[in-house]
């Protein structure tokens, strides 16, 4: 029996400090039902620590639809307190997903990390409309 490589999550400040500062949470492996409640909880927490948090996807293997409704629920929460919300470097098969899906234009998603880290703190220097 192969088992199946599991999802793990990385928070870390990009700068120490305050709330100003972005938060990038990494993600890696395979996201799917069984660390969606993890993810979400995570996020959630971010969302109160930071005004802009960053979902760094570049190590993600493989994503299904259930983990997508996850990604659309903090970004409305995020909305709902003023924070931005980015996602950065997906890989081909997840952008696909998110392409297909149309969330590619309801989401903000960048192609690396480093653009996402760019957009956020140029949106530090405006403020964020919460909806």
């Amino acid at each position: 029996m192969r088992r199946r490589p599991s999802a793990s999550l990385v928070t870390y400040p990009v700068t120490a400090g305050s709330r100003a500062d972005p938060i990038v949470i990494a993600l890696h492996g395979e996201l799917g039902v069984a660390t969606n409640s993890a993810l979400r909880e995570q996020l959630l927490r971010a969302l109160h620590r930071t005004d802009r948090l960053i979902l760094d996807l570049a190590a993600v293997t493989r994503c299904d639809i259930s983990t997508l409704a996850v990604l659309v629920g903090t970004q409305r929460r995020a909305r709902l307190l003023g924070t931005t919300f980015h996602l950065a470097a997906p890989g081909p098969e997840l952008a696909a997903l998110l392409n297909v899906t149309g969330l590619d234009r309801s989401l903000t998603i960048l192609p690396t990390l480093a653009r996402a880290l760019g957009q956020a703190r140029a949106d530090g220097l405006r403020p964020v409309q919460a909806a």
